[in-house]
């Protein structure tokens, strides 16, 4: 004979089995559209993806100096440790190396004046330039010179002469690699007087 109260509870275990293997089917088959959904999302392509990052970083320069009441000027956009454009209508430097800044326009490659302007810092511990006003006179830690297509006309070796220039650094950035000022005075000539010279910069710092 049969014990119906054992096969009754048998039957029960069996139907209860049955439904936690339902409810994993369930949760199995959510988890798997789930995946699915977000691989789809991840591997498509967007219609304006974003634009790609630069190759390196640039810097604008430029400087402006008016010299025996002649203006000249120069610009460019540096890459890495100097000028982009080494030939053409765009030759010339705007670089500071910690102890001399060097402002330039012209070349080989370039018609018109070639022009050339140097502020050399000779303190006895070579220290580099830092924001603040500065004079350059014959007895000072500065050198200065300016010349135009390779003839001097102004400079601080000049020693019979009044050489007195205001430099003025106004910023120093040393995340962008940017040092920023102005000269404005005279300096001594070889005709044994006096020039005028003012200027303002923007210029590279190269090390």
């Amino acid at each position: 004979m049969y014990d119906f109260n054992i096969t009754s509870a048998y039957c029960r275990e069996c139907k209860f089995i049955a439904q936690i293997f339902h409810k994993m089917k369930i949760l199995i088959n959510y988890f798997s559209i789930t995946c699915m959904l977000l691989f789809s999302i991840l591997s498509c392509t967007p219609d304006n993806p974003p634009p790609n990052p630069p190759a390196s970083n640039t810097v604008t320069v430029s400087w402006q100096a008016t010299i025996n009441g002649v203006s000249y000027n120069y610009s460019d956009t540096y890459t890495g440790e100097g000028p982009t454009n080494s030939q053409g209508n765009n030759e010339g430097e705007c670089l500071y190396n910690g102890l001399n800044l060097k402002l330039m326009k012209g070349g080989p490659f370039t018609a018109g004046d070639l022009v050339l302007i140097t502020i050399s810092n000779n303190v006895a511990n070579n220290a580099a330039l830092s924001v603040g006003t500065y004079n350059i006179t014959q007895n000072s830690n500065f050198a200065m010179g300016v010349s135009v297509n390779n003839i001097p006309l102004g400079s601080t070796l000049y020693t019979n002469t009044n050489t007195n220039v205001t430099l003025n650094i106004t910023e120093c950035n040393q995340g962008v690699g940017l040092i920023k000022g102005s000269f404005s005075g005279v300096l001594g000539s070889s005709t044994g007087g006096t020039i005028p010279v003012s200027g303002q910069f923007e210029a590279y710092k190269n090390y």
